[in-house]
């Protein structure tokens, strides 16, 4: 198969409700679901991914000691989210960081927890990179072969990297997935 340029569409259904935060609305229309379609050669066919976006790209919990009265998301069983004007602004760049996804050089690394994998890449932000969690799964829907969910994206401190198992060619996990293949990654 020969490689393809990366393709994606913004889907125009809203996904996130805007949000306000010390009176200012925030619209989260950039965080709407994408679709890409990426030619894979393990599977031997056009895979059709769709991408949504969590919450927690553009909200963070609250950690011991600080406090702030904005709930933006009661989430069940867990803490709740507040928003973050920082992620807000780095998640500005997320449909166009997943769509440069699709290329076969492009790796990304599995977690520790082995449920998701992580892309990185610098920030303007001194010394700091920009780390996002997604999960992938093979889909059962009829307009869609692989589901991304981004879990979440904050920055990290470069000296504070995220601790991952191991690498895998983006393309080539994609195609594992759909064909219900082992994800393992070379250590």
């Amino acid at each position: 198969m020969t490689e393809t340029q990366p393709t994606s569409t913004i889907n125009r259904t809203p996904y996130h409700n805007p949000v306000s935060s010390n009176g200012i609305e925030y619209n989260l229309n950039h965080l709407n679901p994408i679709d890409m379609s990426i030619d894979s050669e393990k599977s031997k066919r056009i895979l059709r991914v769709h991408i949504v976006f969590s919450n927690h790209c553009f909200t963070k919990k609250l950690l011991d000691g600080q406090c702030s009265s904005e709930v933006v998301f009661k989430e069940k069983n867990r803490q709740d989210r507040y928003f973050c004007p920082q992620r807000y602004d780095l998640s500005k760049s997320l449909p166009e960081i997943i769509s440069s996804l699709n290329h076969k050089k492009v790796k990304v690394y599995q977690t520790t927890s082995r449920r998701n994998w992580l892309h990185s890449i610098k920030t303007q932000i001194d010394g700091q990179i920009y780390c996002i969690f997604f999960e992938i799964r093979r889909s059962h829907k009829p307009t869609e072969d692989v589901r991304i969910t981004v879990e979440s994206a904050y920055p990290v401190s470069a000296k504070k990297q995220p601790a991952v198992i191991g690498s895998m060619g983006f393309i080539l996990l994609v195609g594992k997935i759909y064909l219900n293949e082992p994800t393992t990654t070379r250590r």
